[in-house]
């Protein structure tokens, strides 16, 4: 039987990483290759998962010689595995008992799918459940098949559960090797975004309801922690997520037409998200200069710029962002000031 590596990067959280690899080691699939990758932790979490592989030699140990950032971490993760089969699984997550025996027989059922995904759980920090894709447990599960053009519409308008949560899905090593890491680490949060877009842009895949795995929701969470909608360069992102599958040679001329009228309508056409992101800007430029944070304005700037045409930039709502802050910061109406005077 085929092989799953399961990839674990983790930092720092021993109490959780146990739980993580316990549910791996306690898969009904029995061929798999649990790989921890530890980025530089300073406490027990050496010692707890050296203890594991002395008795599950199916577990190897990773450490980094100095931390390198949470994408980094993961990028080396996928970037090594060596069977044909991965799946991601953060260290506070965990998985469901019959999880790779569920995919595995997709994958026998869909043969040319690079990948599955499955419902998840979505448990708080003492793993409660907050909500699943169903409401009840009296649900049919259903598995439905994709091919690249139907499913990349399935993911730019929302339509499939939980998307965004790759704990709940398993690749072929093929989908990785094809789509490569390159801006990986330098897209930062939303980088497994990227990489679940990209997959979808060019493969078939298999998308079933079964509840397969648990994905916790915390306020340590790396999605709590590093970034807010528009702020943090969030749009940058963003933009730049949609620019990487553009730029894909082997992406079909099709599915970059959708991406792209998807990518421009989301940004300009529609006047619901024009006045989201545009008063989300004046909040954001507003807090700013309030805290004199022009460092960090700049590349905010940079952000908006690549989000919103230049024709809108100008104007009038444009127009309204700079009046409002200007009058926010009084070293700016001074300069206002000495500049009106000059030119009398």
């Amino acid at each position: 039987m085929p092989i799953i590596t399961t990839v674990i990067p983790t930092y720092k959280r021993p109490h959780l990483l146990r739980r993580a690899i316990d549910s791996v080691r306690s898969q009904t699939w029995k061929d798999i290759s649990i790989v921890v990758r530890d980025n530089c932790s300073e406490d027990e979490t050496e010692g707890l998962v050296l203890d594991i592989a002395k008795t599950d030699p199916r577990v190897t140990y990773v450490k980094n010689s100095e931390n390198i950032g949470v994408f980094e971490n993961f990028k080396q993760g996928l970037s090594n595995v060596k069977t044909d089969f991965f799946s991601i699984l953060s260290d506070d997550d965990y998985l469901e008992p019959e999880f790779y025996t569920e995919a595995m027989r997709l994958f026998d059922q869909y043969p040319d799918a690079g990948f599955v995904a499955f419902s998840v759980n979505i448990v708080n920090a003492d793993g409660e459940l907050l909500r699943s894709y169903m409401k009840n447990d009296n649900y049919e599960i259903k598995s439905t098949y994709y091919n690249s053009e139907e499913g990349i519409d399935a993911y730019l308008f929302g339509s499939l559960p939980d998307m965004g949560i790759w704990t709940g899905y398993v690749f072929r090593k093929k989908v990785a090797l094809s789509i490569g890491f390159e801006g990986f680490s330098e897209v930062g949060y939303g980088s497994d975004i990227l990489f679940l877009w990209h997959a979808a842009s060019k493969y078939n895949f298999v998308v079933s309801t079964f509840r397969a795995a648990n994905f916790m929701t915390h306020n340590q969470s790396t999605s709590s922690t590093l970034v807010n909608v528009f702020d943090e360069r969030f749009l940058y992102w963003w933009r730049n997520r949609m620019l990487i599958i553009m730029h894909d040679p082997d992406v079909s001329t099709a599915i970059k037409n959708k991406i792209s009228n998807y990518y421009f309508s989301h940004s300009t056409k529609s006047a619901y998200y024009f006045k989201y992101y545009t008063d989300a800007a004046i909040l954001l430029i507003n807090k700013r200069i309030k805290h004199k944070e022009f460092e960090a304005l700049k590349y905010d700037f940079i952000a908006m710029r690549s989000f919103l045409p230049w024709s809108l930039l100008i104007s009038i709502k444009f127009v309204n962002i700079v009046l409002v802050s200007l009058k926010i910061d009084d070293k700016v109406r001074s300069l206002i000031r000495i500049i009106r005077s000059a030119i009398k």
